[in-house]
């Protein structure tokens, strides 16, 4: 829903904003939630980035997007070993 806004924002605060009202809603779709969480964890927001990623669905969780988004929180948790 938001992929323009994702691919062209350098302000993960707006897209944040965005993201949440569409998420709030129930406009946002499944990459939509990976964007919020990945913008949550740009600010260094590591839980709020967990969260998301712990509410997709476990074949959203599977894909190749999903798994990224862990390792990354996971490296910004300090468990680069489980990364």
């Amino acid at each position: 829903a938001a992929t323009f806004l994702t691919r062209t924002s350098n302000d993960p605060r707006s897209l944040i904003i965005v993201l949440r009202k569409l998420a709030d809603t129930g406009h946002a779709d499944p990459s939509d939630v990976l964007a919020l969480a990945r913008a949550h964890l740009s600010l260094g927001e590591v839980k709020m980035a967990h969260r998301l990623h712990d509410s997709l669905s476990d074949a959203r969780k599977q894909s190749a997007e999903g798994l990224e988004l862990l390792a990354q929180i996971l490296r910004a948790e300090g468990r680069t070993v489980e990364a």
